[in-house]
């Protein structure tokens, strides 16, 4: 069986009882970055210890990301607006 390496960056709670978590993934010799919903295995439990298929997956390529976290960026400034839908 391959072993897993995995560094979380971030993780943020919503509201109902999952976990949005930004990590690094080494699986296979594969380097991964993962923003994914988690999940509570049980409710009387705290940890997250169940990925959901909600989420991406992205390569390592240093572009690829600075595009999706200027797009994030991006829907974060307009969000804040009242006018968002027409900027």
């Amino acid at each position: 069986m391959a072993e897993s390496k995995t560094r979380i960056l971030t993780e943020s709670p919503r509201k109902n009882g999952e976990l949005v978590r930004v990590a690094l993934n080494e699986f296979k010799g594969f380097l991964n970055v993962h923003i994914r919903i988690w999940k509570k295995a049980d409710a009387d439990d705290d940890t997250y210890s169940r990925p959901s298929y909600k989420g991406i997956t992205l390569r390592p390529d240093p572009a690829e990301l600075e595009a999706v976290i200027t797009g994030l960026t991006r829907a974060c400034e307009l969000l804040k607006k009242s006018d968002w839908r027409t900027a």
